[in-house]
Order: structure tokens, then C-alpha cells, then sequence
């Protein structure tokens, strides 16, 4: 019976991500129930559009979706253009996700990508009737890292004043 064991135990010892790595279904790292709460109407299923891409469509208008999908190039190229949009005038750095997250929004569409052990995942927000986009993307996206094996780390919100700050009005 340990020869049984001796197999769980060596996949165990590997890092989580390479668990799921390049074979992982992307309408596996997000539910109905997400989706619709990030859309705000219920949706269909999510159906890969293409191999490495979920897509879950609203049920009244199509053009309202949530996307998923798992970068395919190699590791050098996928830096290279996370580097690039974190450039980008209209990016925001997200803390707290995965080893980097950048966020692009415009009126009808959120887009944040994040990076885990030199894979890029990035999840979309199109919707005409949601007017959350930035927050629902944000969410869902920590939900896809934590699926994932990304690392997740609590951010602490802006209004807080720091305990240095503070020490600096005391005097």
C-alpha cells in the first residue's frame, strides 16, 4: 500500500502552479455565480472559444461577457508585453496579485491581467449595463489567481494613515 502513496507524495512536493501550468481549463478558474455577479444578469455557461479562453455570455445581450484566458507565448514574450502595459498611460498597478497586476478600464470594458510564475492570466469585464467595471474585474481576477495558485496578499486601503505618519504630527 505505500507504493500507492509514494506518487501522491512526489506530485505534492512540486510547486502548486505547475500543477495546472499551460493544461488548465479556463472555465475552470471561474463560476456562473461569479460571473453573473460581476455582470449583473445571468449568463450562460462559460464555453472555450478557443483553447487557452473561457467566454461567459449574458443571456439577454451577448455583448455583455466575462472572459478568461491564459496567455500563449513563451515566457520572455509575456514580460515583455506585461512590462509594456504596465507603461501604458491608461494602466493601474493592482497590489496584492498574483507577481504583478495591471488594470486597464474605458466605459464598457475592464481588463486585468495579472502575472504567476511567468504565466499571464487575464480576465475581462464588457458590459454596457454595469457600471462597476474596475471592481467587478478586481474581484473576479483575485478569484481566478486563488484558483490558479497565485499568490494573494491583503492590500491595506489608502485611507488608512501609517503609524510613521502619525509619529510626524506628534511632534
Amino acid at each position: 500500500y505505500t507504493w500507492l502513496l509514494v506518487p501522491l507524495v512526489l506530485l505534492s512536493c512540486g510547486k502548486v502552479g505547475s500543477l495546472f501550468g499551460s493544461k488548465t481549463d479556463p472555465c475552470s478558474l471561474l463560476t456562473v455565480a461569479e460571473a453573473q455577479q460581476a455582470l449583473g444578469e445571468p449568463v450562460e455557461e462559460g464555453a472555450s472559444s478557443e483553447p487557452k479562453t473561457c467566454l461567459f455570455k449574458a443571456h439577454r445581450n451577448e455583448g455583455n461577457t466575462v472572459t478568461v484566458q491564459l496567455h500563449d507565448s513563451s515566457g520572455q514574450d509575456r514580460k515583455a508585453w506585461f512590462n509594456k502595459e504596465r507603461l501604458r498611460r491608461d494602466s493601474q498597478l493592482i497590489p496584492g496579485l498574483g507577481e504583478g497586476a495591471v488594470r486597464i478600464d474605458s466605459a464598457s470594458l475592464s481588463r486585468l491581467t495579472f502575472l504567476h510564475e511567468d504565466e499571464l492570466i487575464t480576465v475581462i469585464v464588457a458590459s454596457t449595463k454595469q457600471k462597476h467595471l474596475a471592481d467587478a474585474v478586481t474581484r473576479l481576477s483575485r478569484n481566478v489567481a486563488e484558483r490558479y495558485g497565485a499568490t494573494l496578499t491583503a492590500t491595506i486601503p489608502s485611507t488608512l494613515t501609517s503609524p510613521v505618519a502619525e509619529i510626524g504630527r506628534a511632534h
